[in-house]
């Protein structure tokens, strides 16, 4: 018999006598405390699991990256369930017959380069992220960042991947990341310095990437340093100047643009560094040319048809059939006859751009030498683009922005925090009024936007869409607008936007009739004096456009091309209300400026899709931005539903 008293040795047995029913209620207590015990750790352990995200190329990156843009293609458990439900609604999105998604990624990411470089190249060692930046050395060096593996064929495939062109010349490996750069040089010291001081472990980037919100399949970074970057980069280059700090913003209307400014504007400046300026022109290849002052055309009768050629190339920069080179030629392999061939070729288009150019803006050419004091005063003719200071201490100041596009709630959904710019389109809309016009509209409005007005906006009009960046005198820019409008400036531009506006297209919107003279009846809704108002209308009506119409709404003015439409508007609501809107715009009550674009309203966007997209289309329901500024920073939501 055990004495009761002796202690339990770790090499004895528990053995547990029969128990009474208060015992075996403790037991069974007990074991309910480990079984939730072990539910609760095991489901927080699950939780971790299917939220957690895998190893990214920021890690791989130094702290020094001025800008950041990452895809990853393995997100965590929740975001690949949420992409499932959203991809599966599109025919064309299945992810082929691998079912690899890296596949149709890479597809995509090849689509414009040229190189022979195919996925069963890459499949044995690629992974499921990759990453392009600019790392802030002396000299800004664009990468990319790619996952990788030791799988077989690694070394020669990242030895073609250097072929497929976009600057890249050499690259190196670490672990499990790869680096494409400039040289070879570049890619060692881009993960030397990567695994010395990683991104991933940067203050700025934490902090901006996590304000953009949950990680989703896109994240985007610009650093603080990224506004002086551009700066310089303007320096060298001011074309960039206007590309960078204004076209963004201006394009832009709710000013989403301008946060990511340092982001796209470093790649610009990379871009023309590696590929020329001159191809910075239209989609098309052409290029748009400044008009010449009369200065130029006078000096131009002067010169030698040389002299002319030498100056055409320094004013709008290299011909766009600029001729292949001889190294790009032996890559193609070309028969001597097709080599010839393609040197006729590009002889006649240059001639033929001579010629065109002669004809439509050249004067006649004189052969007479021009003076070095006449090619000086020609120089400094030249019309560039130069930073306005308030752009330029802007760009001194930013702070930084962080980016995620994400899976959320059945939508594709984008957000952006980034540092308010006070530039451009930026600086027109503010407060907190960008959807309170637009529950005027009815609930079956297809495309509508709203913004409210920042005080002394119209004061940046100009500005805005990069007027003043030419170096042109304002005054005389805006004598010819008052002189086109029949406006004074500023009263009848600060009264005709008022507090805010909204601006309203009609049921059955057919995008086709936007472009084919007939256009449509958009309406526009205007919050402000109303005598004032109409007062301008009155003069713009009479300099400028004798078939506009008005006609008041309360407090507000409805304006447009055509009275029905106007007085269908007058009196309705719903649109702020309704579930669609809703949808896409859950933070719309707090933004400066909002657009809605609802492509179920009559299935205009399936209608004007040929029919072998439609399938595509059918299943969108509707698109929302917003941007909300608050304090010093701005807010950008935009997101996507369907069906």
């Amino acid at each position: 018999m055990t004495d009761a008293a002796a202690p339990l040795g770790l090499g004895d047995q528990l053995v547990v006598p029969p128990s009474t029913p208060r015992r075996r209620r403790t037991a069974l207590a007990a074991a309910g405390v480990v079984g939730v015990a072990a539910v609760v750790g095991g489901g927080v352990w699950v939780g971790q699991a299917f939220l957690a995200r895998g190893p990214q190329p920021a890690e791989a990156l130094p702290a020094s990256t001025l800008a950041y843009a990452a895809v990853d293609l393995d997100p965590s458990g929740s975001q690949k369930l949420e992409a499932a439900d959203f991809l599966g609604e599109f025919p064309s999105l299945g992810t082929g017959k691998s079912g690899d998604l890296r596949e149709r990624f890479f597809n995509l990411a090849m689509s414009d380069l040229t190189c022979d470089l195919g996925f069963k190249d890459v499949e044995p060692w690629v992974g499921s992220r990759a990453a392009i930046a600019v790392v802030g050395y002396d000299k800004p060096e664009f990468v990319t960042v790619l996952e990788v593996t030791d799988g077989p064929g690694l070394d020669r495939g990242l030895d073609e991947a250097e072929k497929c062109g976009g600057g890249t010349q050499g690259h190196a490996v670490l672990g499990k990341w790869a680096v494409l750069a400039r040289t070879d040089a570049v890619a060692k010291a881009v993960l030397a310095d990567g695994a010395e001081a990683p991104l991933s472990q940067d203050t700025d980037f934490q902090q901006w990437t996590d304000k953009a919100g949950d990680a989703g399949v896109v994240t985007l970074y610009a650093a603080p340093a990224a506004g002086d970057a551009i700066l310089k980069a303007a320096e060298k280059e001011p074309f960039l100047a206007m590309m960078a700090a204004s076209g963004l913003s201006s394009l832009d209307p709710i000013g989403m643009g301008a946060g990511m400014v340092p982001l796209f504007g470093i790649g610009m400046a990379m871009d023309s560094e590696m590929e020329g300026v001159a191809e910075l022109g239209s989609a098309d290849g052409d290029v748009s040319y400044a008009p010449m002052t009369k200065a130029e055309e006078k000096r131009l009768t002067k010169m030698t048809s040389e002299e002319q050629e030498t100056y055409l190339e320094k004013k709008y920069g290299p011909a766009p059939t600029e001729v292949m080179s001889e190294a790009e030629m032996d890559e193609l392999q070309l028969t001597p006859e097709a080599r010839q061939e393609m040197l006729d070729e590009h002889a006649k288009l240059t001639a033929e751009m001579a010629q065109e150019l002669a004809d439509d803006e050249m004067p006649a050419v004189k052969d007479e030498e021009m003076s070095d004091e006449d090619m000086a005063a020609m120089e400094d003719e030249f019309l560039t683009p130069e930073v306005p200071e308030d752009v330029r201490a802007a760009l001194s100041g930013f702070r930084g922005a962080g980016g995620v596009v994400r899976f959320a709630d059945g939508a594709l959904e984008f957000e952006l925090v980034a540092d308010h710019l006070d530039l451009g389109a930026a600086d027109l809309a503010a407060g907190s009024g960008g959807d309170d016009l637009l529950d005027t509209f009815p609930a079956t409005a297809p495309i509508a936007y709203g913004a409210g007005l920042a005080d002394g906006w119209e004061e940046h009009l100009f500005d805005a869409f990069g007027m003043g960046m030419w170096g042109g005198s304002e005054k005389s820019m805006i004598k010819e607008f008052e002189n086109s409008t029949g406006l004074d400036y500023p009263a009848d531009i600060e009264a005709l936007g008022g507090d805010g506006f909204a601006v309203v297209f009609p049921d059955g919107f057919n995008p086709e009739k936007m472009f084919d003279g007939g256009g449509m009846p958009v309406a526009f809704r205007v919050n402000g004096d109303p005598a004032k108002v109409e007062a301008s209308l009155e003069k713009l009506k009479g300099a400028a456009v004798p078939t506009l119409v008005w006609q008041r709404d309360g407090d507000d003015v409805l304006v447009g091309l055509d009275a029905a439409h106007l007085a269908d508007l007058a009196g309705t609501s719903g649109l702020g209300g309704s579930k669609t809107y809703e949808s896409v715009l859950p933070e719309a009550g707090d933004a400066a400026s909002v657009l809605f674009i609802d492509f179920d309203a009559e299935n205009w966007l399936v209608k004007a899709n040929s029919k072998e997209d439609r399938a595509d289309v059918e299943p969108l329901k509707a698109l929302g931005f917003s941007r909300t500024v608050t304090g010093d920073e701005e807010r950008t939501l935009v997101r996507l539903t369907t069906d």
